[in-house]
């Protein structure tokens, strides 16, 4: 057929809906920007593919095709239908196809499947002909794009467009789809060469601009490294050594990306955030200037809620110590909060609104409100999280009663509980939820609810006493009751008193079962009695000659090794032997709760939370017997040379009397050192001449002491001072000022730390001979001293005393050691290194 005879190459027939109209409009722009294979542009005689007619706008309600679409029709050498299974219901694209075929062009009718299976899709006209007055089905000539994603079905069109064009082309599918490839097949050459003159042409370039690149990447590398040594150092300055530990760590991280000269500093960091004494700040909560109180860890505790002074609750990280986000639902001050069993949910009281609101852990947002309307303040009391989701005990002035969140509906457990109580009516929900616990002192009865099974029942030990205080163990098998000093102990399964205990110190005024369940800890205004619930009798008795104020309550470790006391201040005992470990005494608080990486919790008075630590995380301990030998730094080392003459311009102060010089020498020989009783120190290089190398005045008062290691010297002093100074450099690297006069030195083995000794104060202190940062402190309680010193290998700092008991500090000399207590110490809240 003659190609230059018609308008229009092609007419598009289609629906115009969705997909039908992209792939149309899609098909419209491919055949008319096609670009026809050389070969046949010679043989077809033709440049390119021509016009294609697709009516862009619906036809208008009408009986007949308009007269543009009855003339495109006539000026179109073929008909193209989108066929899917709305095409037959369309009148208009059925027109379009019987007006084709009446003008004799039935042969020219190609056909794209979008949609649906072909007896559905396709038109009876193009399925069914009449040959010899019979009707017969056909195959129309048939191009494929069915897909469920509309971007498969673009991407098929590029292929099976070439199944339209052939029969128009008057070539085979076959032909056309060969001579597809050799045309990208010589297009990817031409860009090969290209790409390969270009490669050629900027190769030198692109090397040298890769190792710029390089070492660029390695400079931001480094930099960011010590940014975050120089953050490490300035946490553990403040004592926040978690934070140090973390920045420490992620500097180790990037070192192993360079080539660098920092591996002494990387250790000195990762070490000096893991030393701590016990009871020294590790870690902190950043508490942006609120008082923070009521401190509560999540059930997995990876959260820490706490109620802030601006009538809000805050959801911090412990681990960071960062704040994650504040709610606030009220106008006035809040009560009381708490998390679900899950720890996906938290609630907030406010007493003075009556309002309950429960808030998503993970983000903030408010999920439900429990309001008591037109109420005096204060009706509103208890309240806590069943093992049941979406449900809660709350306890009313007058009623007791379980809310489900989901469906906000009320199920009334007792009511009229003025009758039931003059003063209070005490509520108790054990650890898991399970069990709920009602007394007031009106009945002398205890009210028990069974709320997973649904069970309810009432203790009564018939002694007409008033029951004051109720305290589940974890599980809710064991619940103890007090009345004034008499505690029971009832067996919930049994339902009876299996042990009853009266306290001698004064009436009872917190309970507190230990994790294992073994021991209950009775508090009174005078002791801590500790119960074995096991063999029923008396564990540990501590009283107020060692407390010297009156107790608030107590709370065990989550081990249950050691018991905190909380009076004015805080003191921290050993279970096993009642022996007070530390005192936080002038910690005046609020709120202590332990953190699950053993540490402590502490909610001071002036609204600082900080995180102390306790045996488990401390890395100082006593030794009932120590004898290791240790390492010594020796004095003086006699020259090789017989006899030295040294040249000495200083005068002593003679108000520091007439006392001869003191000489010291590096072991090695080299270095010689003078003390004058002023505390003027003179140095000299062995063999380079005479005069004094360096002259110091920077001690006040005379020395003490003076020790080398390597090219590092240290002296101490009478005015309470040590100084380190690097004899290569010939400047003083650090002054550290010791809590008093200093008395001896002694240098580690390797000389990375050294050990500062005053005797009046008992004590030796530890720091690192890098950045002089304080390690730890050497504690003895014995006025006599043995020895101090390093171990030869390395792994402690000893301070033995008088009875030949030591004070060990232990040292992360083997850096996979130090990673491994880091690690535990963060309890592997980040990755392991």
């Amino acid at each position: 057929m003659d190609h230059r005879s018609y308008t229009y190459q092609a007419f598009i027939s289609y629906r115009h809906i969705k997909p039908d109209m992209d792939i149309a409009k899609e098909l419209h722009r491919q055949i008319e920007s096609y670009s026809i294979p050389s070969t046949l542009k010679k043989r077809l005689g033709i440049k390119k593919m021509g016009k294609v007619f697709r009516d862009q706008e619906e036809l208008p309600t009408s009986a007949d095709l308009g007269m543009d679409i009855q003339h495109a029709l006539e000026e179109s050498n073929w008909l193209i239908v989108i066929c899917t299974p709305r095409l037959p219901a369309s009148k208009w694209c059925m027109k379009e196809i019987d007006a084709f075929i009446a003008m004799g062009k039935e042969d020219h009718i190609l056909t794209l499947l979008v949609e649906g299976e072909p007896e559905e899709s396709f038109p009876p006209q193009l399925r069914f002909r009449t040959i010899d007055g019979v009707k017969v089905e056909v195959e129309p000539l048939a191009a494929d794009v069915r897909s469920t994603d509309p971007k498969e079905m673009l991407k098929k069109l590029k292929v099976e467009k070439l199944r339209i064009l052939a029969p128009i082309l008057g070539v085979s599918f076959d032909d056309l789809k060969q001579r597809a490839k050799e045309q990208r097949l010589r297009n990817i050459a031409k860009i090969s060469a290209a790409t390969s003159l270009l490669l050629a042409a900027f190769g030198l370039y692109a090397i040298n601009r890769n190792a710029i690149i390089a070492k660029e990447r390695d400079n931001s590398y480094r930099n960011e490294m010590l940014l975050l040594l120089e953050k490490s150092t300035l946490a553990t300055r403040q004592g926040d050594k978690i934070a140090a530990s973390i920045h420490a760590l992620d500097a180790l991280e990037i070192s192993s990306k360079i080539q660098h000269d920092q591996e002494e500093t990387l250790q000195n960091a990762l070490e000096s955030s893991m030393y701590a004494n016990l009871g020294d700040e590790i870690s902190y909560i950043k508490n942006n200037n609120m008082i923070l109180t009521d401190l509560t860890f999540s059930p997995t505790g990876d959260r820490l809620l706490a109620i802030a002074n601006t009538n809000s609750a805050v959801l911090i990280d412990p681990y960071d110590g960062e704040m994650l986000f504040t709610v606030n639902n009220n106008l006035e001050p809040l009560g009381s909060v708490g998390f679900s069993k899950d720890g996906q949910q938290f609630f907030t009281i406010c007493h003075w609104e009556n309002s309950l609101t429960i808030w998503d852990s993970n983000n903030g947002e408010k999920l439900w409100e429990y309001k008591m309307e037109d109420r005096e303040s204060w009706v509103l009391g208890f309240a806590s999280f069943t093992s049941t989701p979406d449900q809660m005990v709350i306890k009313e002035e007058d009623r007791l009663l379980l809310w489900n969140t989901a469906t906000n509906q009320e199920e009334v457990l007792m009511e009229d509980l003025q009758s039931f109580a003059t003063r209070y009516a005490s509520v108790t929900v054990s650890d898991d939820g399970k069990i709920l616990g009602l007394l007031g002192d009106l009945d002398g009865k205890i009210h028990i609810w069974d709320l997973e099974n649904k069970g309810t029942w009432t203790l009564d030990d018939k002694d007409d006493r008033y029951e004051e205080m109720l305290a589940f163990n974890a599980d809710g098998s064991l619940l103890a009751s007090s009345s004034g000093p008499t505690v029971e102990i009832w067996n919930m399964n049994s339902r009876q008193i299996f042990f009853s205990y009266e306290m001698t110190s004064g009436d009872v005024t917190d309970m507190s079962f230990s994790p294992s369940q073994n021991l209950l800890a009775l508090s009174s205004t005078l002791s801590v009695d500790l119960l074995d619930l096991e063999e029923e009798e008396i564990n540990q008795k501590i009283d107020s000659e060692m407390l010297e104020n009156q107790i608030c309550r107590s709370t065990f470790s989550p081990d249950g090794s050691y018991l905190l006391i909380h009076q004015w201040g805080f003191r921290l005992y050993d279970v096993e032997t009642g022996v007070l470990l530390t005192d936080f005494y002038d910690l005046k608080g609020s709120d202590a709760i332990f953190h699950r990486n053993g540490s402590l919790l502490l909610s001071t008075e002036n609204g600082h939370v900080g995180a102390f630590a306790t045996p488990d995380n401390a890395t100082v301990t006593t030794m009932p017997d120590y004898d290791e030998p240790l390492f010594f730094t020796p004095r003086f080392t006699p020259p090789d040379d017989k006899e030295i003459q040294l040249e000495t311009n200083h005068v002593s102060d003679p108000t520091f009397g007439s006392a001869p010089p003191q000489m010291y020498s590096s072991p090695d020989g080299i270095f010689l050192a003078l003390a004058h009783s002023d505390g003027f120190v003179e140095i000299w290089k062995i063999g380079s001449s005479n005069r004094a190398l360096y002259g110091i005045a920077e001690h006040t008062l005379p020395v003490t002491d003076m020790i080398f290691h390597e090219g590092l010297m240290a002296s101490a002093s009478k005015d309470g001072r040590v100084m380190l100074f690097d004899l290569e450099l010939g400047q003083i690297r650090s002054v550290i000022p010791a809590t008093g006069a200093v008395d001896r030195l002694e240098f580690s083995p390797d000389g990375r730390k050294i050990m500062i000794f005053c005797s009046q104060q008992q004590e030796a202190l530890v720091f690192d001979t890098q950045q002089a940062i304080h390690l730890f402190t050497l504690k003895s309680k014995d006025p006599m001293i043995n020895d101090m010193g390093f171990d030869r290998n390395n792994t402690q700092a000893v301070l033995i005393n008088g009875d030949g008991s030591a004070e060990i500090g232990k040292l992360f000399s083997q850096q996979d050691l130090l990673l491994d207590a880091i690690n535990n110490r963060i309890h592997k809240t980040r990755k392991e290194y």
